[in-house]
């Protein structure tokens, strides 16, 4: 038991799980500020992201907290292609995510971008070229069009035609004030696929290169979940998606299944991963 100054006692089963949360916060928070300058000084990092091609994996190793996650993991990613991330919970899938992302940079081995090392790359210009969709989607308590642009200097004709490649057209014709729609708090003025929408539309007006997706779609209904999953698979950009869900006749829609196991990664085709699964 700890005993807080005010003459609260927690239970420590309650106080470590929220030591851990402040923990990754703090990275977090670093990596957003002063740690990102200091990466650049340290690595060399000059060299502009470039995605015209493939990024490479070879010969990855990475370990969390003493925990080894990845042993001699090599893969590649092709430009344009979708791909999705299979394993049991814990096996690794959003810690790649994270790797593929810059969010961690401790790892041995090789992680190229058309053969320029990540170690040696802007983060600033990777994160002009990525975009995220995760299970909660924060929205401001903004206009439908600055949650989209994200503050940024893109033209009401890119955000609208963005608005409508990811299919929230009928959400702007049913609103009085269109784009300039005033959104409550965290959007609780939205359904939860309008809501995914808008994280879509956001990385179609930034023409983002990659598009990770961390369960995108688990907490919509299986209709609502179908539409946004065959979205994300229509847009232009690489997808690297995380999913537990099945949608028949859209998730074969993927090019390649990255399957986490054992501290390995072994690549299939969708369609002969589920021709698998299925027998």
């Amino acid at each position: 038991m700890i005993q807080m100054s005010n003459g609260c006692i927690w239970h420590i089963s309650v106080v470590l799980p929220l030591l851990n949360e402040l923990k990754s916060a703090s990275k977090i928070y670093n990596k957003i500020t002063i740690g990102q300058q200091e990466k650049e000084l340290k690595f060399n990092k000059e060299e502009d992201f470039s995605f015209q091609s493939e990024i490479c994996v070879k010969n990855l190793y990475f370990n969390y907290e003493e925990k080894e996650i990845f042993k001699d993991v090599s893969f590649k990613i092709e430009k344009g292609k979708k791909y999705l991330l299979k394993g049991a919970s814990g096996a690794g899938k959003s810690t790649l995510i994270k790797l593929l992302s810059m969010v961690y940079e401790d790892y041995e081995g090789e992680i190229t971008a058309d053969g320029v090392d990540y170690r040696n790359i802007k983060e600033s210009s990777l994160n002009e070229n990525i975009s995220f969709i995760y299970q909660d989607v924060f929205l401001f308590e903004d206009t439908i069009f600055n949650n989209i642009a994200l503050f940024k200097p893109f033209s009401e004709e890119e955000v609208l035609e963005a608005s409508k490649k990811a299919g929230l057209e009928e959400l702007l014709n049913k609103k009085e004030n269109g784009l300039s729609e005033m959104l409550m708090e965290n959007g609780k003025n939205l359904s939860g696929g309008e809501r995914q929408r808008i994280s879509i539309a956001r990385a179609i007006v930034k023409k983002s290169k990659i598009l990770f997706v961390d369960e995108g779609t688990s907490s919509l209904d299986e209709k609502l979940g179908r539409k946004v999953e065959n979205t994300i698979l229509d847009i232009d950009s690489t997808v690297i998606a995380i999913s537990h869900r099945y949608y028949e006749g859209i998730t074969v829609k993927y090019d390649y299944v990255l399957e986490v196991k054992n501290g390995t990664i072994n690549q299939y085709s969708a369609e002969e991963y589920f021709e698998e699964e299925a027998i």
